[in-house]
C-alpha cells in the first residue's frame, strides 16, 4: 500500500528524470563553478553558464510539476513558466558568483549557505503557490524540516564545491568530482519534493490512504543523499590533506635549496637535509636555535628587514653565514611566509649557496675598478670615490701624476720593460701617500691621486718628488724618474670630477713647462690661459696659411771693423685685434700643437724669397741664420726642402745659417752628420744655438759637422761671474776651428769683455734689436758687410 500511493501521489518516471536532470545540473555547475574559479573567463562566458546551468534547473522543476498529478491553477502558468526560468537564471548567475568568491571564513561559509537555501526555497514556494494556489496546506513541522535539509544540503554541495575549484587537480580529482555531483545532484532533486509535500494538500490525490508516512517519503530520501553527500567532502578532504602534506613533505625535504622552517619569534623549528649541509648541524642542534647565530648581519638592517617582511614586503636579501666549522658562506634567503587563517604563524627561508657567483661579481668588480697592470684603482674607481666625497660636500686634494722621463724609457728598452717600471711606479706611489688616498692610474705614465681634507697637500706632493729621485732598480739598471704634479682642489676649483681633473692636467703641465720634478697649484688662470692657447693655436694656423706674419732681422756685427757679418731672421705676429704677440707666448704653442714645422717653413720660404730679391737689385747681402726646432730637424723632408728652395728663389746655400740646438745633436748622431754634411756640401752654415746650457759635449763637436758655437745670452747677461765659462766656450772654439758668437750683448762693458776674450761676432741691442726688413736694408747700407 505504501508504495502504490507513493508512486500514485508522485510518477516514478518523472520523478527518476528530475533525479537525473538534477545530477547532470550539478555536474554542470561544478564544472562551470571549477573554470569560473581558477581561470579568467569574461562576463559574457559566465552569462553563457549561467544560461546553461539555468536551463536544465528548469527542466528538473518543470518534471517535478509533471510528477504531481494536481490541477494547475487556471491563469498562472504562463506566468509560472517564465518567473521561474527567470528565477533559474538569475539564481545560477548568483550561484556561480558566490562560488567564485574564496570562503576563508565559517562566517562567510554560514552566510553563503543561508543565502543559497533561501533563494532555492522561495523560488520553489513562489512557484508552487502560481501552479497550485488552490490546493495549499501549510505544515509548519515539514516546512521546518525542509528548511534544515535544505541547508544541510547547500552546506554539503558548498563544502564540495569549494575543494573541488581550490585544489590542484590530480589524477583522482575526476573520480571524486563525479561521485560528488552525481551525490549532489540527487539530493538537491529531493529538495522540491520537500516543498511540495510541505507546503500542498496531496490528500485529493490519495484518496483512501491517510497514512502521514507516505508524505515523509522525500524527506528519508533526502536524508539518505544529504548522509552520502557529506562524506564525499570528508573523504575526499582527507585524501587531498594526504597529498596535500606529502607534495609539502616533498618540496621541504627534497628541494635542492637549504629549507628553514622559523616561527616568529626567530627560533629553527625544522629543517631539510639540504640546511644540515649548508650549515654543518645535525636536526638535534639546529632545531631550537635562533636564525640569527647562523647569519652575519647588522642589527638595525636585519631588523629592519623583519619588520618590512611582517608588514608584507617580501624581498630575498643576501648575507653571510657561519658554517659549525668557523668558516663563512654567501647565501640569498628568500623568505616564504606561513599563513593560516589570514594569520602569520611563521616564515620558511629558502637559502642558496651563491658563494661561487659572489665571488665571480667581486672578480668582475674588482676588474672594472682596478688597471690591470698595476693593480691599483683606475679612472672609473677614482670617478666613483670622488662623486661620493663631492655628493656628501666633503673636500678633498686631487693630484695629477705625470713621470717625464718614463717615453724614453719605453723607446730604448720597449714596452715589455716599461710596463715593469710601471709597476714599480704604482708599488712607489703607494709607499710614499697616505693610507686613506685613492692612488689611480690614467692610462700611460698618468697617475691621479685623492687625498681627503685635511691632507698637507704640499707634504704630499713634495715627499713624491723626493721619493722619486731616488732611482727605480730594476734588472740591474739604476732607472730615474721624475714627477710633475698638478694639485686641484674641491670644491675650489671644481664640482665634478672631471672638471677637477681638466684643473689638476693643467697645473701638471704648467709644472712641466717649469722644468719638471716639481708640483704647482691649479689657478683660476690657468684655465683662461688654456682657452687663450687654443684660440691662438687656431689663429695661428690661419694666419700661417694666409701668410700674415712677419719675418723681422737682427744684426750681427764685428766689434773689431764695426761692420756686419750677418743677420738672425726671427718671426713676429701682429694679430688683427690683439696686437703683436710675443714669440714666447706663440712658439712654445706652435712646438705642442706641431704648428712649429709649417711656422719654420714659412720663415725659411719669406727669408729666400727676401735674399733672392736683394741679390737681384745688388745689394750686398750677408749670410742670415734661421732657427730650426727638433721635429722638424728630423723631417725626412728636410734637407731636401732646404736644397730645393735654394734652387727655387735663386740664392746660394752660403747665404744661409742653420741653428739648431744641442738637443738636436744628442738625438742621433749618425743621422745628425749625414744631414749637416749634406747642408754643408752646399754651403749652409750650421750653428750651435744657446751653446752651454744643455748637454755641451765636447766629443759631439769633435764628431759632427758644425761651424759656430753661439753663446747665450744668459751668460752675456753676466759676464762677470761666468767668466771662466764664456772664456772656456771661446777657448774650445778656437782649438776646434769653430766660429763664436755671443748674443744678447747689451753693454760696451760687455763689448770690452768680449774682445779681451777674443769673440769679436755679437748680437744684441748694444748694435740693434730685430727689425723690419726695410729698416734692416738700411742698417745694409749704412755699415756694409765684413769681407
Amino acid at each position: 500500500m505504501l508504495g502504490s500511493a507513493t508512486f500514485y501521489v508522485f510518477n516514478l518516471s518523472d520523478v527518476l528524470i528530475a533525479i537525473f536532470i538534477s545530477i547532470i545540473c550539478c555536474t554542470l555547475g561544478a564544472e562551470f563553478c571549477r573554470r569560473l574559479k581558477l581561470e579568467n573567463y569574461t562576463f559574457t562566458r559566465r552569462l553563457l553558464y549561467a544560461l546553461m546551468l539555468g536551463f536544465t534547473l528548469w527542466l528538473a522543476l518543470l518534471l517535478v510539476c509533471f510528477s504531481i498529478d494536481l490541477p494547475y491553477s487556471t491563469g498562472n502558468i504562463n506566468l509560472y513558466f517564465q518567473l521561474s526560468f527567470y528565477f533559474c537564471f538569475i539564481g545560477s548567475i548568483i550561484a556561480l558568483g558566490v562560488t567564485r568568491q574564496r570562503l576563508n571564513s565559517s562566517i562567510q561559509y554560514l552566510f553563503a549557505g543561508i543565502f543559497t537555501t533561501l533563494c532555492i526555497l522561495s523560488t520553489l514556494s513562489l512557484g508552487f503557490y502560481l501552479l497550485y494556489s488552490d490546493h495549499l496546506d501549510i505544515k509548519p513541522v515539514l516546512a521546518t524540516m525542509t528548511v534544515s535539509l535544505t541547508l544541510a544540503t547547500m552546506f554539503s554541495l558548498l563544502r564540495f564545491l569549494i575543494q573541488i575549484t581550490n585544489s590542484d587537480i590530480y589524477q583522482f580529482l575526476s573520480r571524486w568530482k563525479l561521485v560528488g555531483s552525481i551525490l549532489g545532484g540527487a539530493a538537491f532533486a529531493g529538495i522540491p519534493f520537500m516543498v511540495v509535500v510541505s507546503m500542498l494538500n496531496l490528500e485529493e490525490i490519495s484518496v483512501g490512504n491517510t497514512n502521514p508516512l507516505i508524505m515523509l517519503l522525500p524527506f528519508t530520501y533526502s536524508v539518505i543523499t544529504n548522509l552520502a553527500l557529506m562524506l564525499v567532502p570528508d573523504l575526499f578532504g582527507e585524501r587531498l590533506l594526504m597529498r596535500n602534506i606529502q607534495s609539502y613533505l616533498s618540496l621541504f625535504n627534497h628541494n635542492p635549496d637549504a629549507v628553514f622552517a622559523v616561527n616568529l619569534s626567530g627560533n629553527i623549528l625544522h629543517a631539510n637535509k639540504e640546511a644540515f649541509e649548508l650549515t654543518g648541524y645535525d636536526q638535534k642542534v639546529i632545531k631550537g636555535l635562533h636564525f640569527k647565530e647562523l647569519l652575519i648581519y647588522d642589527e638595525e638592517e636585519i631588523n629592519g628587514y623583519i619588520q618590512s617582511f611582517r608588514q608584507g614586503d617580501i624581498q630575498s636579501v643576501e648575507v653571510k653565514l657561519r658554517h659549525r666549522d668557523g668558516f663563512f658562506i654567501d647565501v640569498r634567503i628568500t623568505p616564504v611566509r606561513i599563513i593560516v587563517k589570514d594569520e602569520l604563524i611563521g616564515v620558511y627561508g629558502v637559502v642558496r649557496d651563491i658563494t661561487e657567483k659572489t665571488q665571480a661579481e667581486e672578480t668582475i668588480r674588482y676588474l672594472a675598478y682596478h688597471d690591470d697592470l698595476t693593480s691599483l684603482p683606475n679612472k672609473r674607481k677614482l670617478e666613483k670615490v670622488a662623486a661620493e666625497a663631492i655628493g656628501e660636500n666633503k673636500p678633498f686634494y686631487l693630484f695629477y701624476i705625470d713621470f717625464d722621463r718614463f717615453k724614453r724609457i719605453n723607446d730604448t728598452f720597449g714596452h715589455f720593460f716599461g710596463d715593469k717600471i710601471l709597476q714599480e711606479t704604482g708599488k712607489k706611489l703607494e709607499e710614499l701617500m697616505p693610507k686613506n688616498c685613492t692612488i689611480a692610474r690614467l692610462g700611460g705614465d698618468e697617475f691621479a691621486a685623492l687625498l681627503p681634507y685635511p691632507a698637507g697637500y704640499d707634504e704630499i706632493a713634495q715627499k713624491i718628488i723626493e721619493g722619486f729621485r731616488t732611482p727605480i732598480v730594476l734588472d740591474g739598471f739604476d732607472f730615474l724618474l721624475t714627477a710633475s704634479i698638478g694639485v686641484a682642489h674641491f670644491p675650489k676649483d671644481g664640482e665634478s670630477i672631471l672638471d677637477l681633473l681638466k684643473a689638476a692636467d693643467l697645473a701638471m703641465y704648467r709644472a712641466k713647462n717649469q722644468g719638471s720634478n716639481r708640483y704647482v697649484v691649479y689657478e683660476a688662470t690657468m684655465k683662461e690661459q688654456s682657452l687663450n692657447k687654443i684660440k691662438i693655436e687656431s689663429e695661428l694656423r690661419r694666419d700661417i696659411a694666409n701668410r700674415k706674419l712677419t719675418v723681422y732681422y737682427q744684426p750681427k756685427f764685428d766689434t773689431g771693423s764695426n761692420q756686419l757679418v750677418g743677420s738672425e731672421a726671427l718671426i713676429r705676429w701682429e694679430h688683427e685685434e690683439s696686437g703683436f704677440i710675443p714669440p714666447s707666448k706663440f712658439i712654445p704653442i706652435a712646438e705642442e700643437s706641431n704648428l712649429i714645422i709649417d711656422l719654420e717653413r714659412f720663415v725659411i720660404t719669406e727669408v729666400f724669397d727676401t735674399i733672392g730679391e736683394w741679390k737681384r737689385k745688388g745689394m750686398p747681402v750677408p749670410r742670415t741664420s734661421i732657427n730650426i726646432s727638433v721635429i722638424h730637424f728630423y723631417q725626412e723632408d728636410f734637407v731636401d726642402f732646404i736644397i730645393k728652395n735654394l734652387a727655387t728663389y735663386e740664392i746660394d746655400g752660403s747665404d744661409i745659417e742653420i741653428e739648431i740646438t744641442e738637443s738636436v745633436i744628442m738625438r742621433g748622431e749618425e743621422r745628425v752628420n749625414r744631414n749637416l754634411l749634406a747642408l754643408r756640401e752646399v754651403g749652409v752654415e750650421i750653428s750651435v744655438d744657446d751653446f752651454g746650457t744643455g748637454y755641451s759635449s765636447l766629443s759631439y763637436l769633435q764628431k759632427l759637422s758644425v761651424d759656430r758655437l753661439k753663446i747665450d745670452q744668459s751668460f752675456i747677461a753676466d759676464y762677470e761671474s761666468n767668466k771662466e765659462i764664456i772664456s772656456a766656450i771661446i777657448s774650445m772654439s778656437h782649438n776646434l776651428n769653430l766660429k763664436v758668437i755671443a748674443e744678447g750683448v747689451e753693454t760696451s762693458n760687455q763689448i770690452g769683455f768680449l774682445q779681451n776674450m777674443n769673440c769679436f761676432e755679437v748680437q744684441g741691442y748694444f748694435y740693434s734689436p730685430p727689425v723690419e726688413r726695410s729698416n734692416y736694408e738700411d742698417i745694409l747700407t749704412k755699415y756694409g758687410v765684413a769681407s
